[in-house]
């Protein structure tokens, strides 16, 4: 920020504030020329900090990347074939072990583009042995810049054992070539399905899913996202499988499950279930969750019968939880001894 920009505006009263009153233009001047003396050291010193607070980011974000050292020493082969190609791609993974964000203009997607469509199978191999030491974010991308329909089959065949193939299938346009694989695939019940897996299968809107997919809203490990992608669909008991998925959620003591019970209980709250202001409440002022702090406090107003703070809301709930009750018109909780001074 620059405060000299806005020195015009302020100063006046500003001066009159430190010098008192004073009685001359020559007095006038002076006093204003210490005061911009005095922002910008304070111009400076917030330059400094905003630097140093870029440097730090910078850092923090460079920790997370693969060593572009050891990303430029790797050379394409002169002559490849399926054997040098293998190694190739093999140097790329070996160097990406210690990345931990991911974007599609990392260098190492154009790098494994370079092997082509005709040995497509060379990058599809990887996705087959892969574990999660080694992300493979890089090769689904590369696969999704270069297949065409020639690899089609292959890739939807390659779906059940690696989800991350949808994006490939999605950027295609194949769903409806995939259909059968993807539905086979929910049918299996797996635990946790991908994102992009699930939004794809919504997108066929086939009635013979919507039984899977309540299953996996209630039993999969992803709920939260599951009911976000499912609810608009017409799939028959929704409500009393959103109460279902909700007793799960709040049995699972996992730590690593406090994202998805947190995102349960705003879907809790607005079915009348009065057990979700506890985890709300709980989990508010969490640093692991502040991104998820302002959906929190909005469901909080929205569905009681009180407005103001967060310790507004908690001192309202703490006082009132035990004469609590629900308006599923309003979807808003209220005191009784509320309704029956209207009444």
């Amino acid at each position: 920020m620059r405060f000299n920009r806005i020195l015009p505006v302020f100063a006046l009263p500003l001066v009159f504030q430190l010098t008192g009153c004073v009685s001359n233009n020559e007095e006038l001047l002076s006093a204003i020329g210490k005061l911009e003396t005095r922002l910008e050291n304070i111009e400076k010193k917030l330059d400094k900090q905003d630097k140093a607070s870029m440097e730090y980011s910078i850092a923090g974000a460079e920790m997370t990347k693969a060593s572009l050292e050891k990303l430029n020493k790797i050379k394409f082969p002169k002559n490849p074939d399926k054997e040098s190609l293998r190694k190739y791609v093999a140097e790329i993974m070996s160097a990406t072990k210690g990345q931990r964000s991911f974007a599609p203009m990392d260098p190492q997607v154009e790098m494994l583009a370079k092997v082509g469509e005709e040995n497509i199978d060379v990058l599809m191999e990887c996705l087959k042995f892969s574990n999660f030491r080694v992300p493979t974010y890089h090769i689904t991308q590369a696969i999704a810049d270069i297949a065409t329909d020639k690899s089609k089959d292959k890739i939807i065949a390659m779906l059940p054992k690696n989800q991350d193939l949808i994006r490939v299938i999605v950027n295609n346009g194949w769903e409806y070539d995939a259909r059968e694989t993807m539905i086979k695939i929910l049918k299996s019940h797996p635990q946790y399905m991908d994102y992009e897996f699930l939004k794809a299968l919504v997108s066929l809107n086939d009635k013979n899913t919507y039984e899977d997919l309540r299953n996996h809203f209630i039993y999969g490990s992803n709920q939260s996202t599951t009911y976000n992608l499912i609810k608009k669909l017409p799939i028959p008991n929704l409500d009393k499988a959103l109460i279902d998925a909700w007793e799960i959620a709040m049995r699972n003591s996992d730590h690593s499950s406090q994202w998805n019970k947190t995102n349960m209980a705003l879907l809790a709250l607005e079915a009348g279930q009065k057990n979700a202001y506890a985890v709300l409440f709980d989990n508010i002022d969490s640093k692991e969750l502040r991104y998820t702090r302002p959906q929190m406090i909005a469901a909080l107003r929205r569905h009681s019968d009180c407005s103001g703070s967060v310790e507004n809301l908690r001192e309202w709930y703490n006082k009132n939880k035990d004469n609590l009750v629900f308006d599923p018109q309003g979807k808003r909780f209220k005191v009784k001894a509320a309704e029956k001074d209207r009444e």
